[in-house]
């Protein structure tokens, strides 16, 4: 029984360290620099190709992306965050989460939340972001509102 209960001991100890080493792992977090998307609210103008009208300046739909791989925004009405991963032109957004008020209209809030689901390349030009789906197929279009 000592012998069981001696062996237990050292296996614990054991167990211990090898956990302290893998604490003790520096850890890289990853960053993306690209000016011309970072930092911008981006106003959602168009969801597959139908233009959007808004009935309150409020409820504009926008994307804004951080340099810490953040995209959040508004979705029309209820508010949002999730991740976001680029190499070259393609860009992945993911475990996006949002609030969920129950607003009057939820048309617009929808559609975009099911576009941005499907994107998975992009294009900046001076004051316009467009996402594309896996046809090619443009499926949001934002511009600048505010730098």
């Amino acid at each position: 029984m000592r012998k069981q209960y001696l062996l237990f001991i050292l296996l614990l100890v054991f167990t211990g360290c090898k956990t302290t080493q893998k604490t003790s792992q520096k850890v890289v977090e990853r960053t993306y620099e690209n000016p011309a998307l970072l930092d911008k609210m981006w106003a959602v103008t168009q969801i597959n190709g139908s233009e959007l009208q808004y009935s309150n300046q409020a409820d504009v739909a926008y994307l804004l992306f951080d340099k810490n791989l953040t995209v959040k925004g508004c979705g029309g009405c209820n508010n949002y965050s999730g991740r976001y991963d680029v190499k070259g032109d393609s860009i992945v957004m993911e475990r996006v989460g949002a609030t969920m008020r129950l607003c009057p209209d939820q048309e617009i809030e929808d559609a975009f939340f099911k576009a941005m689901n499907e994107v998975v390349t992009f294009k900046v030009t001076k004051d316009n972001l467009k996402l594309y789906d896996k046809r090619k197929k443009e499926v949001i279009n934002a511009m600048i509102i505010k730098e």
